[in-house]
């Protein structure tokens, strides 16, 4: 009992999404069962239900309008097409038969197949190109299937066929539309609503659990002990990110549907960034904290060794040693029971078993901790811990105004199924600001820390400082959301006529119909979602390509205010498609800053760092700075210069107009069809009578559900087409047996109904939609075939035709998914993963640089800051395409090798995940920085950052060849830790000599705590180069397993070992 119960437990909204789609198809149904109704509804009738299908009640009622639209706007140009072809067969038959001298008896078949490839081909371009079009188009492939294979060679031409095949889809469509309107209306607006308050909730959760489970209020320690709360808090991380981007996702549909709300929808924009920001800098508080509790974990490990060590000596008890061994396992197994919160590595087991003195890094498997020993971290986290836990409170509570703020005023809506009101109000409004300035008076704290004799930066000051910081940015976010909430409430428009509330999309058609709807699961298939997010991440990088290679042909007295006009179209139609773009940037000046463009950004990362100070000087030159750049920028490669003739330019462009992911699919899919179709256009006497009589046309439609871009999950699909072909086709038969075929409709009738409901159940709410969506698309050729009996067949032929022509279809898809541009997503991951890398290695030295660059109004440190931050946009976009491709990799069958590694793969996209993140804080803690402190103790160590920015690009460059080669990694990789540690002594020198400076540089206000301000945020900027090491040598481990590294026999034991480490005792 109670696993029927499991069913509808805690399922409301998907029930409701069940039943309005089983009212709507079996409407559908009855409809084509009425004798009345089925002679008008159209050839063939059964489209009537399919309508109901491809335009379900599951999504919101605004998509379903506009995908009504669109449907006509598809299948109208190929109804016509179609028709004008079936036509041009008829006269070429005509004049055939009434003895026109030259002409071959079966002409008409080669003028079909031509019209017919030429439909399919346009259609499937478009198709894949423009996610709108995903479902219409399907419906605009039935029109050359049905219409041209049909009347090839037809001697009479009746325009009422092709009418006939137009409409019914449409009859389908409005029923479900009506359905979802009646039953539970929905728009794109409700959702994004319910995303938001989503978003707020999951904010609360991880300042909840941070503020009451990991913060400890006892002597007992600093914070919580064990890796089951760290754990628990990545969780509650991850599960914020993922209502962030479902957030993301619901607010581009309301933008791009129509939509019935008390607000306009771009109100919205500015609240779900503010949201965007908030995640971002808890993240980044997370992780500091995160790496806290596990370094206080390890130090507890370590003190206990060193307890056991004191009573045994190397020389004397080896038996002692052993024990302590042990102990030590014990411990990290007892610790390490759930997944690492840190990198883990494979080596460290060997840490465990070979290094006695056992380093920190023994419960994380990080070797770079061995350099660092974090002796002040806890007494550093003590100090802020009281002023930590009252703002935590305060944002806490703060949070859970702001959302019954909204809630009240109807403009979010959250899910409180234990409050009876559902809204709970606070009874004074929390002074944000103020409560803000209490709390960053730990920054004084922790400034005098260095009043000590022999203080000097550490990564312990770095790692607390990072934890202020992110937790001061989630603050200033905060109160700007707290404002942005009262001004959003006064746009309300409730009071208004019900008319005012419907919105339009407001944007130009071509991004309109580049934007799908998220909606409907039973639409695109999720390989094609993969292609169709990482085609946009290529035109993108291609549109930048061709705009550095349009600058070429310019000449060099251009201007950078034409080259601004020039690109400022595109510029803005990005900026107003992002919706993470910020544009209260604090760190740049608005007033001055300039549009660039992105060739410009490749030449101006390479920033010169011995600037004279001089502003008159560097104005004068400022102009002739940037003529020379744009100078510069006609400097290409000579491997990727272009040819000097016409021609070679139109080779070029349909060398990659043919590499065009639309293309192939396009052209991969016509030659499936043009092979299925084969029968209705070959010179055979009776083989067109046999294709139709037969159902030929099932073929493709089989061929047009399963076709996939991928190979694997094309092979997935095939599967789920024979397991769902089965299903439906035996439901079907079985309905048909009950009712005796067209006796008695109403048992029909019935049984449809109770069939299909766990049919949608499967397309809803299991792994596996396809099963769910092909069944019932079975069920309703198999029932309407069998019940109208046009073509005089036995009950049973619509199964057995029904099946035997599934099953050609998925050989041929089979055969010319092989054979045509095969693409395997294990391997189009692991190129992308490479080339994700080298990006990222490339993203770190262009943001690293800004550094490096004193005057921070400088044309070229605004120019190589904006590039930064389109570039940053860019990857993360790419880490999720990947994160999708994994999902499809791990479905692709391996015959001749083992289980693909996907673990390992899900680990160091999460790795990198870590990296990008580190290095956006990098780009903005550095934005923070004054000139005085960059020329005071940031650029005189120029030519040392400069080593280990080089360093951590070798070493993900190198990670990339050997991911993209599958060759192994060699024996040593250049590690930027020493690097990086050399940096931070010369660093630590230079702010030694000058920390009286540094504290008297904003001695007129010293209540402005701005003192304390210049050591915070250059402390957390040195943070995130620590951890960018950290998290690219633990994912350097993961692919030495993946790929294998180099050994050599004579190299001892300690080869990669850290000098930290190298003094330590090694037992055999």
């Amino acid at each position: 009992m109670e696993s029927i119960l499991s069913f509808f437990k805690g399922k409301k909204e998907l029930w409701r999404t069940i039943i309005k789609c089983v009212v709507a198809y079996e409407i559908g149904t009855i409809l084509v069962l009425i004798p009345a109704v089925y002679n008008i509804a159209g050839s063939p009738p059964y489209l009537v239900p399919l309508g109901t299908l491809f335009f379900n009640a599951s999504g919101t009622a605004g998509s379903q309008i506009a995908g009504m639209l669109l449907n006509i706007l598809t299948m109208a140009p190929c109804a016509v097409w179609s028709g004008l072809v079936s036509y041009f067969c008829v006269l070429y038959n005509r004049a055939y038969y009434d003895g026109q001298p030259g002409l071959y008896k079966y002409g008409a078949g080669a003028i079909g197949a031509i019209g017919f490839g030429i439909c399919v081909f346009t259609m499937a371009y478009f198709r894949l190109k423009y996610p709108r079009l995903y479902i219409p188009a399907l419906q605009g492939f039935t029109m050359p299937f049905f219409i041209i294979t049909k009347g090839v060679f037809d001697t009479s031409y009746s325009v009422i066929f092709p009418v006939e095949t137009f409409y019914p889809v449409l009859i389908g469509g409005a029923v479900a539309l009506i359905v979802n309107l009646v039953l539970w209306p929905e728009t794109a607006a409700k959702k994004s609503e319910k995303s938001i308050g989503q978003a707020i909730k999951s904010i609360k959760g991880v300042l909840s659990f941070v503020h009451e489970d990991l913060l400890k209020n006892d002597d007992s320690g600093v914070m919580t002990g064990d890796i089951t709360s760290s754990t628990k808090l990545q969780n509650l991380n991850n599960k914020l990110q993922k209502d962030i981007d479902g957030m993301k996702v619901a607010r581009q549909d309301a933008k791009y549907e129509i939509v019935v709300s008390y607000y306009p929808p771009e109100s919205y924009k500015p609240l779900t960034s503010l949201l965007s920001h908030l995640s971002q800098n808890l993240q980044g508080f997370s992780l500091a904290i995160k790496r806290e509790v596990r370094i206080m974990l390890e130090k507890k490990v370590k003190a206990h060794l060193s307890r056991i060590r004191q009573r045994s000596t190397v020389d004397k008890d080896h038996e002692n040693i052993k024990q302590a061994r042990n102990s030590a396992v014990s411990i990290v197994k007892q610790y390490a029971h759930s997944k690492p919160i840190l990198p883990t590595t494979s080596s460290a087991a060997l840490t465990i078993v070979n290094n006695d003195t056992f380093q920190a890094s023994v419960l994380s498997g990080d070797t770079l901790l061995q350099g660092r020993e974090y002796k002040i971290i806890d007494r550093l986290q003590s100090s802020i811990q009281p002023a930590l836990k009252r703002f935590l409170h305060t944002c806490i509570v703060s949070l859970e105004q702001i959302e019954n703020q909204l809630v009240e005023h109807k403009a979010i809506s959250v899910k409180r199924p234990d409050e009876g009101s559902g809204i709970v109000h606070s009874k004074s409004r929390i002074d944000l600001l103020a409560a803000l300035n209490d709390f960053k008076e730990t920054e004084l704290l922790l400034q005098q820390e260095y009043e000590q004799p022999d203080s000097v930066p550490s990564e312990d000051h770095f790692l607390v400082f990072t934890v202020i910081f992110t937790l001061v940015e989630f603050g200033k976010e905060l109160i700007k959301l707290q404002k942005y909430a009262d001004e959003l409430v006064l746009q309300s428009n409730s009071k208004k006529w019900w008319i005012n509330r419907i919105y339009f999309p407001r944007v130009p058609l071509k991004r309109w119909l580049s934007k799908g709807s998220s909606g409907n699961k039973a639409a695109q298939s999720f390989s094609e979602k993969v292609v169709l997010d990482n085609q946009e991440l290529r035109l993108q990088e291609m549109q930048k390509t061709s705009h550095i290679s349009n600058g070429q042909r310019k000449s060099t007295a251009t201007t950078s205010a034409d080259l601004a006009n020039s690109m400022s179209t595109e510029e803005n139609d990005d900026d107003d498609d992002d919706d993470d773009y910020d544009d209260d940037n604090d760190s740049l000046d608005e007033n001055e800053g300039l549009p660039m463009s992105r060739r410009v950004g490749r030449i101006v990362s390479r920033i010169e760092t011995n600037l004279d100070n001089d502003h008159e000087i560097f104005r004068e030159g400022e102009d002739y700075e940037k003529q020379m750049e744009i100078e510069e920028a006609e400097s290409v490669p000579l491997q990727q210069a272009q040819g000097k003739h016409i021609w070679n330019k139109w080779l070029y462009r349909l060398s990659k107009w043919s590499q065009y992911a639309p293309t192939r699919y396009a052209l991969k899919f016509t030659i499936t069809t043009e092979l299925l179709a084969l029968m209705a256009f070959l010179p055979i006497p009776g083989a067109n009578e046999l294709y139709n009589n037969n159902h030929g046309q099932w073929a493709l439609l089989s061929a047009m559900v399963v076709f996939n871009y991928t190979v694997g999950s094309t092979a997935l699909q095939c599967f789920y087409r024979v397991v769902a072909t089965i299903i439906g086709a035996v439901c079907g038969y079985l309905a048909l047996l009950a009712g005796h075929r067209n006796e008695n409709p109403y048992v029909i009738a019935v049984l449809v109904f109770i069939f299909q409901i766990p049919m949608w159940y499967f397309l809803f709410n299991t792994p596996y939609p396809r099963i769910g969506f092909i069944s019932i698309l079975t069920l309703a050729v198999i029932t309407n075939t069998g019940y109208t009996d046009f073509y005089n067949e036995a009950i049973f032929s619509p199964v057995w035709k029904r099946t035997i022509t599934a099953f050609f279809a998925i050989i041929v898809v089979m055969l010319v998914d092989q054979l045509v541009w095969p693409v395997w997503a294990r391997k189009s991951l692991r190129k992308s993963l490479a080339d994700l890398l080298i990006a990222t290695g490339i993203q770190y030295s262009r943001v690293v640089s800004l550094v490096c660059q004193e005057n921070t109004k400088s044309y070229r440190y605004r120019s190589t800051f904006e590039e930064c931050e389109k570039d940053q946009k860019m990857l993360t976009k790419q880490l999720r395409v990947l994160h999708e491709m994994l999902i499809l990799a791990s479905t692709e069958p391996r015959l001749t090798k083992g289980p693909f590694p996907i673990k390992e793969y899900s680990e160091i996209l999460e790795h990198e995940r870590y990296i990008l993140h580190w290095i956006q804080h990098i780009q903005k803690t550095q934005s923070f920085i004054t000139e005085s402190v960059r020329r005071t103790i940031m650029t005189p160590v120029n030519s040392y950052r400069k080593e280990m920015a080089a360093a951590v690009h070798l070493y993900l460059f190198t990670l990339a060849c050997s991911l993209r080669t599958k060759s192994s990694l060699p024996a040593s990789l250049p590690s930027a830790e020493m690097a990086r540690r050399m940096l931070q002594t010369k660093q630590t020198s230079g702010w030694k000599k000058n920390y009286e400076e540094l504290c008297k540089l904003s001695a007129k206000s010293v209540a402005n705590r701005q003192s304390a301000e210049h050591q915070v945020f250059w402390h957390t900027y040195a943070a995130g180069s620590v951890e960018v090491v950290v998290e690219q040598e633990a994912m350097g481990d993961i692919i030495t397993r993946l790929m294998g590294q180099h050994i050599f026999k004579a190299a001892t034991k300690n080869w990669n070992y850290y000098e930290a480490s190298a003094s330590s005792v090694i037992l055999d």
